[in-house]
């Protein structure tokens, strides 16, 4: 990991599940799920045990880990960045007294894309505004994200750019396996090599919308259409 290389920065990472480093099951994908690449190397890590009955983000109760807040405490951080809010653990740690005087930076992906209005909405977005207040800072993913905390009352002074990344070289040195694994799949799948792709790639849940994709392939040109598959 690169900000763990960084001299003057000391990192350590709190994890809240094992899920995709011990074989466990994955509510979204219905499966048992364990990542084939190394993800714990190269920084410090700590696993925090997860005492929830059914953990997993698909619920508030899915993150109950009791000895989270002394753990961080304990290491005395300057600075403490998170990425999720909408669960107990994390609720918890925000209104820790211990750790009113330190600065909680917060990283995520959302957006209103989909938003709906109602009550409902008018609620959800009123308890975001009163969580986000609790943040110093918030790393901004992307335009919808940014107009996301804008509409939650979020200044724009407290917003820093910190798009995506991923791992280049690791890309660039498999991409010629998976141009080769690309075409023996459509040939599996009699899928003719001029032919065009859609593809959906996500958990088959409603949160991810996966009929979108279909709706919208459903709407192009007749001239596009031809030769698609």
């Amino acid at each position: 990991m690169r900000l763990a290389r960084e001299p003057h920065l000391e990192l350590k990472v709190f994890y809240l599940w094992d899920l995709g480093v011990s074989e466990a099951r994955d509510p979204g994908f219905l499966k048992p799920l364990q990542w084939d690449i190394p993800l714990l190397d190269g920084y410090r890590h700590v696993f925090i045990p997860n005492r929830s009955r059914n953990p997993g983000n698909h619920h508030f109760l899915g993150y109950i880990n009791p000895s989270l807040n002394r753990a961080v405490a304990a290491w005395q951080p300057d600075v403490v960045l998170v990425m999720n809010y909408a669960f107990l653990s994390y609720l918890l740690l925000l209104i820790d007294p211990r750790f009113w005087s330190i600065p909680f930076l917060f990283r995520g992906d959302s957006h209103d894309l989909a938003r709906s209005g109602g009550i409902r909405a008018w609620l959800g977005q009123a308890l975001r505004r009163l969580i986000f207040r609790r943040f110093s800072a918030f790393l901004v993913v992307g335009q919808a994200n940014r107009t996301y905390y804008r509409r939650c009352g979020v200044p724009a002074s407290r917003l820093i750019d910190a798009p995506h990344a991923v791992d280049n070289d690791r890309f660039l040195a498999a991409a010629d396996d998976a141009r080769r694994e690309a075409l023996a799949l459509r040939e599996r799948l009699g899928i003719a090599a001029h032919h065009t792709v859609v593809l959906f790639v996500g958990k088959f849940v409603d949160v991810k919308r996966p009929f979108d994709i279909l709706e919208a392939f459903g709407q192009l040109p007749a001239t596009l259409l031809d030769g698609a598959g």
